[in-house]
């Protein structure tokens, strides 16, 4: 994680603290945690295609399924969600691998 955050932050991380914040429920989320360090603060989510989900919340591999696993992470490559005006705004996301 410190090589993520060293590409983020544009610094070495040094030292910082993991908490969890998020119990995934549905299939494409793995987890959400609040990482910070002594001057820094960010959230990392985790997506994932996987088993384990509720079994009304299966992510997908399809691109057409309802819940496709990588949709959101597309949804921020492509631009798309930083092109959103007046006073919606997504959380800003600063890498995504």
């Amino acid at each position: 994680m410190a090589g993520e955050l060293e590409q983020i932050l544009g610094h070495s991380p040094g030292d910082f603290v993991v908490d969890s914040v998020h119990t995934p429920v549905a299939g494409a989320s793995a987890g959400v945690w609040r990482v910070r360090g002594d001057d820094w603060s960010l959230v990392l989510k985790l997506v994932r295609h996987g088993a384990g989900a509720h079994e009304n919340w299966q992510s997908g591999d399809d691109e057409e399924h309802w819940y496709y696993w990588r949709r959101e992470p597309l949804a921020y490559e492509s631009g798309l969600l930083a092109s959103l005006g007046g006073q919606l705004r997504p959380p800003q996301c600063r890498l995504v691998t």
